[in-house]
């Protein structure tokens, strides 16, 4: 099998520049930065978990005395 090439100095000539070579990839990396600059301080103060005060662990206690297994759930 032959192979045809062009001249090296019109290859050098044709070839693009580096960055648009990778246009797509700086392109990526700067979306995906973005999205994380946003994303994150937006969700900073959510909290993990929620605090119960004692009054609600008095009604969860409650709840686990006087309620047994057999009790129908609704989710």
């Amino acid at each position: 099998m032959r192979r045809l090439r062009l001249p090296e100095k019109i290859s050098i000539q044709l070839k693009a520049p580096l960055i648009t070579q990778n246009m797509g990839r700086i392109f990526c990396l700067a979306l995906i930065g973005f999205t994380l600059a946003i994303a994150i301080p937006a969700r900073e103060d959510t909290p993990c978990y929620h605090m119960i005060d004692s009054q609600d662990y008095e009604a969860f206690v409650w709840i686990k005395d006087n309620v047994d297994a057999s009790y129908e759930r609704r989710y």
